[in-house]
């Protein structure tokens, strides 16, 4: 063990970046009570107490942090800033074409 740190390539840790976004975007979106029949059944149950919905809205909150620091991990801060912004962007967008889509599929209530 000669104690040498591997790094992740610049594009793997942006991916990650990504996808912490786009999960703390989804996070945030089924926290609120306007996205509630998107939410599956084992989700809704876990959210029927508020403090279930402050948790998401917590965890939701540290997955977009920890997307910026690893931002910052390839970028300086300037930079950084501009690609998690651009990275939110792109979550914030991904999340509500899906619940849109996911409201299009079902069947009309009666």
């Amino acid at each position: 063990m000669s104690g040498t740190v591997v790094a992740l390539p610049a594009a793997a840790v942006l991916l990650l970046a990504a996808l912490a976004a786009l999960a703390g975007m989804v996070g945030l979106a089924l926290a609120m009570d306007e996205h509630a029949p998107a939410r599956p059944a084992w989700l809704a149950r876990l959210l029927a107490q508020p403090a279930g919905r402050t948790g998401l809205r917590v965890l939701a909150g540290l997955a977009l942090a920890l997307s910026f620091v690893l931002c910052l991990q390839v970028d300086r801060g300037s930079m950084a800033l501009l690609v998690w912004l651009m990275l939110m962007t792109v979550g914030v967008v991904s999340v509500a074409w899906t619940l849109a889509w996911v409201q299009a599929r079902r069947p009309p209530s009666r």
